[in-house]
């Protein structure tokens, strides 16, 4: 996985004023998306898991002064993981 890669994609992303990033099928580990993130001065504001009895899904907020809030959310089970407007 290269984490420059990612980088500039959520960058890219965040600029451009979209409201959705998806990341293809592939789940990037929350840490890595974490330290991008507060990279890009955003503050880490809460997270969240649901075992839903056979899955996890998950959501992690981030919020920047000038970009607003954002969300990383997926399922472990599915993938379908992505950076949305929040």
């Amino acid at each position: 996985m290269d984490k420059e890669l990612i980088r500039r994609k959520i960058k890219s992303f965040v600029e451009s004023g979209e409201e959705t990033l998806s990341f293809d099928d592939v789940l990037i580990p929350v840490g890595i998306i974490e330290d991008i993130m507060k990279d890009m001065e955003f503050t880490f504001e809460m997270d969240g898991e649901e075992t839903n009895g056979w899955q996890v899904d998950f959501w992690y907020y981030f919020n920047h002064p000038a970009f607003g809030k954002y969300c990383y959310q997926g399922s472990l089970f599915y993938g379908e993981a992505k950076l949305r407007k929040d």
